[in-house]
């Protein structure tokens, strides 16, 4: 079918059953349980080590996120947390 004959007669929308309503919602949720993992930010750019009130931490560039930094041993430690929820 070619654009003009598109705009001529356009398709029709069909009604949906509630069975197939409720399929398409269980592949939905499906798909928003596997999808996350994909678009979550994998905090490979971190910032240089700042200390701050006493804290050193880096920071992700992309997200934000903080992770706390250990000065002695020159490492990145624990969990990234986000400053704003603590």
């Amino acid at each position: 079918m070619s654009a003009f004959e598109q705009i001529l007669h356009p398709p029709v929308l069909k009604d949906i059953s509630a069975e197939e309503r409720s399929q398409r919602n269980l592949v939905l949720q499906k798909l928003r349980y596997l999808a996350p993992p994909i678009f979550v930010c994998w905090h490979r750019k971190m910032s240089r080590p700042f200390t701050r009130k006493g804290e050193t931490y880096r920071v992700c560039l992309r997200c934000g996120m903080h992770r706390r930094f250990d000065l002695e041993e020159w490492k990145t430690k624990g969990e990234f947390y986000n400053p704003v929820m603590r």
